[in-house]
């Protein structure tokens, strides 16, 4: 607050007490209010030189202001002559919120002319819970540098010495193993969390420049008072002029789309249709037109882009040979039953299983069951021998289980490559 000092300190006092009154009578309905600092005013009897007393004193009447003060003064003049109480924390609430006000003593090492008042506030708020989206999961990448290779061996041996792998089918034990390598890179292995970034924001250089200007305009608008003149005019045509022109870009841009997907429809363009109708932007699109008919909603939109494509799978070729695909047929039903009626078994050792895993390429992303090839690259030798296990049970009887059909064991067949 303004000093008794200064030739215009009644003004400016004045002025400073109807902006505070100003707050007050905006918000005391729906807020509770607490004011606090140096007032350059006392509570207590007024004094005759000093202007602002009575002024403060009719204002806290005034406006129903509470005080919880002590006789202490709070401010002590560096001559030492004189000594006053101007440091209030005051509340417009009919029962109180403010507990514990105290005035503190004087101490050497402050140096200020005043000493500090200090009160509690109760509040009550209820706290708001973080929504989680469904489907939601934050994602972190192993950090398999930095392993502690004596824990993570430790929680191996520990379960898998206890773990009975003939009392349970096939698909048990490796459900088990993965479930054991997953818990013990969880403890022994530090895990950073992967920052998403979202898409950058691409624009022709026709765009760009309209940005620019826009944020020329909005900036010389604001930067002068934000003035209802010319350069808010000239503000508002710049904003209509880029979206004007963004309109028109994503006009081009969505006619370009549908007409490479009519022209030139692959799974690549479908799946680039179906993320575009699921954006925030396009959620709602108008209409599909398939043999005349228009169709409106989700639902029948969804079904024609499936007759589509189910259509454009199958094959048109006129030199297909359906002779050809039934001996292929026959051939598969004759080499089935010889395999069936041979008993040679093969029998995996230790050694094969340890040369496949080195042939495994660490530093790469997870598989669905949460797996890497640093998993079983830094396992033990119990794992090794685990597999081996696994993988004789699986010629023995001859089926794969289903949870080797995904995940980090599958082949992926390429051109050129050992298979």
């Amino acid at each position: 607050m303004p000093t008794n000092n200064s030739e215009n300190s009644y003004l400016e006092y004045t002025e400073c007490l109807n902006i505070i009154s100003s707050i007050l009578s905006t918000y005391s309905a729906t807020h509770r209010i607490i004011i606090a600092g140096d007032f350059n005013g006392t509570l207590k009897p007024p004094r005759n030189y000093n202007k602002h007393d009575r002024l403060l004193q009719a204002f806290v009447q005034e406006m129903n202001l509470k005080q919880t003060c002590t006789d202490k003064s709070t401010f002590f003049h560096h001559s030492g002559l004189s000594c006053s109480q101007t440091d209030y924390i005051l509340d417009n609430t009919t029962s109180t919120i403010i507990s514990n006000y105290k005035t503190h003593d004087r101490c050497q090492s402050n140096t200020s002319s005043h000493v500090p008042v200090s009160a509690k506030i109760e509040v009550k708020a209820n706290v708001k819970q973080k929504i989680v989206k469904p489907n939601f999961a934050s994602q972190f990448k192993l950090q398999w540098n930095d392993l502690d290779s004596e824990s993570f061996n430790a929680l191996i041996n520990e379960e898998l010495t206890q773990y009975k792998i003939e009392s349970h089918s096939l698909e048990e034990n490796i459900q088990s193993l993965c479930n054991c390598l997953k818990k013990a890179a969880a403890v022994a292995v530090p895990s950073k969390f992967i920052k998403l970034k979202g898409p950058i924001f691409k624009a022709p250089p026709t765009t760009l420049s309209l940005l620019q200007i826009c944020k020329e305009k909005c900036h010389f608008w604001k930067s002068h008072g934000k003035l209802d003149d010319h350069s808010k005019t000239d503000k508002i045509l710049a904003q209509r002029n880029l979206r004007k022109q963004m309109r028109r870009e994503q006009y081009i841009d969505r006619a370009q789309f549908y007409k490479e997907v009519m022209d030139n429809p692959s799974n690549e363009m479908f799946h680039r249709l179906i993320r575009r109708n699921r954006g925030n932007r396009n959620k709602d699109s108008k209409c599909i037109m398939e043999n005349g008919e228009l169709h409106y909603s989700a639902t029948d939109q969804t079904q024609s882009f499936s007759k589509y494509f189910e259509d454009l799978a199958l094959p048109k070729d006129k030199g297909y040979d359906p002779e050809f695909l039934d001996l292929c047929n026959v051939r598969h039903k004759i080499i089935q039953q010889l395999c069936e009626q041979e008993n040679i078994t093969t029998e995996f050792s230790t050694q094969n299983i340890c040369d496949a895993i080195k042939q495994l390429h660490s530093g790469k992303a997870t598989d669905e069951l949460g797996l890497a090839a640093d998993h079983f690259k830094n396992s033990p030798a119990i794992v090794t021998q685990f597999l081996t296990d696994c993988f004789n049970n699986i010629m023995k009887d001859k089926l794969i289980p289903h949870i080797f059909k995904s995940g980090i064991v599958i082949p992926v067949l390429k051109k050129g490559k050992i298979q």
